[in-house]
C-alpha cells in the first residue's frame, strides 16, 4: 500500500505541481523574448564591432576572417531557426488552442 505513487515524494499524479496552459504559454513567452533579445544584441554586437570581432575570432580559432563572417552567419541563423522551433511555434500553438 505505500508504494511510489501514495508516498507523496515524488509524484507526476501531484496536480498542485502541474501547470496550465496559461502558465505554459506564459512560459514560451518569456523564453522566446529572452532568446530573441539575446540574438538582437549579439547581432548587434557583431555589426557594431564587426573588425574587432572577426580580428578576436580568427585569431581566437585559427581561421581566416572571411570564413569567420560566414561561421558568424551560420550560427546567427542556427540560433535563428532553434528560436522558431523550440520557441515561437509552440507559443503560437498554445496561443491558437487556449
Amino acid at each position: 500500500m505505500d508504494g511510489p505513487e501514495n508516498s507523496g515524494v515524488c509524484s507526476w499524479k501531484n496536480e498542485e505541481s502541474l501547470m496550465d496552459i496559461d502558465q505554459v504559454t506564459e512560459l514560451f513567452k518569456w523564453m522566446t523574448i529572452i532568446n530573441v533579445s539575446l540574438l538582437i544584441l549579439i547581432m548587434g554586437l557583431f555589426t557594431g564591432f564587426r573588425k574587432v570581432a572577426i580580428q578576436i575570432h580568427s585569431k581566437l580559432f585559427g581561421i581566416e576572417e572571411p570564413q569567420v563572417v560566414l561561421v558568424v552567419y551560420k550560427f546567427l541563423g542556427g540560433y535563428k531557426l532553434l528560436i522558431t522551433v523550440f520557441n515561437l511555434v509552440p507559443l503560437i500553438a498554445l496561443h491558437l488552442v487556449r
